[in-house]
């Protein structure tokens, strides 16, 4: 016969649904504020770009669909400048661009960052 004693956990569960409706406040803002590091920082080396234009057209959409919350960053292709964002970001088929390198990259360096802020929101939740 195996005894568990799941109190302790009975007890997380309690406070994972009391801290729901908190964390579902903050945590627009942190992707929020991910979003404009990202876009900050893909600004900033698009404006080192001698031959692509791209600073002013980069730019995010937030989306929230039920519990999900997102961003799109990146340029808009809407604008004129942005059509050339592939060529400048992973260059042309016949040589050229291919200066700003592969955007995944932004992320990658925010994704740390963005946990951290929603696993705070998380712990003071709890606390």
């Amino acid at each position: 016969m195996i005894d568990v004693n799941v109190n302790e956990l009975r007890e997380l569960g309690v406070w994972l649904r009391e801290s729901g409706p908190e964390v579902n406040r903050a945590a627009p803002g942190v992707v929020r504020k991910a979003a404009m590091n990202i876009k900050g920082d893909w600004q900033m080396d698009a404006a080192f770009s001698r031959h692509f234009r791209l600073t002013p057209t980069i730019n995010f959409d937030e989306r929230r669909r039920g519990d999900v919350i997102e961003a799109e960053i990146g340029p808009d292709r809407r604008r004129r400048a942005a059509r050339l964002a592939g060529i400048a970001h992973f260059g042309g088929a016949n040589g050229g661009g291919g200066t700003l390198g592969d955007p995944t990259h932004y992320l990658d360096k925010e994704a740390p960052r963005m946990a951290e802020a929603l696993a705070k929101i998380v712990d003071e939740a709890l606390s």
